[in-house]
């Protein structure tokens, strides 16, 4: 056999690239002389193809933009059940605070001891004016990329983002504190807010854990028990798993344990 028959032996048995034709073919197009429809719809195979690749696009981004839109939506979703949990944790702290004052208070007038009754009505008066202020305060916003004097400023208060009725208050302050002073620096205004979440948490001290008015821890409280995902029922699951999922809280735990703190979970 000859090298040129040899050739194109081999060039036959070489699988050949689809024509434009043959692609738009596999597609469902016809030639101008197999179409049935209306004359003016038909297109060739190359604008035929180009359509598909298009659509194929459009359905390609229209399903991002999809998951985008749902993942935003939890997103804001998360962000907003964040808010009125720390709303709810912030009330009965408040509350908890404010009962402490008045036993003290109460054991102070049945002890004629009239320098103790002054100092938990001033105590009182100032808890109560904290509250008021949290309450009044505009929601500051939370969405988009954080300033740099905030990112400066978390590391030295990680509490932020483990402790969520802490990170409530703070939030209440920063907002009372722009209202007030809408021109000091953010540097400043973290700084301020540092110091009152400080002083009203008594640098640290959980909800209930301490004496009102020193501070110290008090004996003889009955140890809690503990909570968990069982604890929770399907809504409240929902709920904290996204919660943990945004970053607002460490583990599912933690959330069972503050809302059977705040009576949400059946004892």
């Amino acid at each position: 056999m000859s090298e040129e028959a040899l050739a194109q032996e081999e060039q036959e048995e070489q699988p050949q690239e689809p024509t434009v034709e043959d692609t738009a073919r596999e597609q469902g197009w016809r030639p101008e002389e197999e179409w049935e429809g209306p004359a003016e719809d038909w297109v060739d195979a190359k604008q035929f193809v180009f359509r598909g690749q298009l659509m194929d696009r459009i359905k390609t981004q229209t399903k991002q933009l999809h998951k985008q839109e749902n993942e935003i939506g939890t997103l804001k979703q998360g962000f907003q059940e964040f808010k009125e949990h720390a709303k709810k944790m912030a009330e009965h702290e408040y509350k908890e605070k404010l009962a402490q004052l008045k036993t003290v208070k109460k054991q102070a007038l049945e002890d004629n001891d009239h320098d103790l009754v002054v100092e938990a009505d001033d105590k009182i008066a100032d808890l109560k004016e904290e509250q008021k202020q949290t309450v009044e305060a505009p929601t500051t916003p939370s969405e988009g990329e954080l300033a740099p004097e905030i990112v400066a400023w978390l590391p030295n208060n990680d509490w932020y983002n483990s402790d969520i009725a802490k990170r409530g208050a703070a939030d209440a302050f920063a907002a009372s504190i722009r209202e007030q002073n809408p021109e000091m620096p953010l540097a400043e205004v973290l700084e301020n807010v540092s110091k009152k979440v400080a002083e009203s948490f008594n640098t640290g001290a959980r909800r209930g854990a301490n004496n009102p008015m020193t501070g110290t821890a008090q004996a003889g409280r009955p140890a809690k028990r503990a909570y968990g995902k069982a604890d929770l029922n399907d809504e409240q699951r929902k709920i904290g798993e996204r919660l943990v999922k945004a970053g607002a809280l460490k583990n599912i735990k933690e959330y069972a344990a503050q809302l059977a703190e705040i009576g949400e979970i059946q004892r």
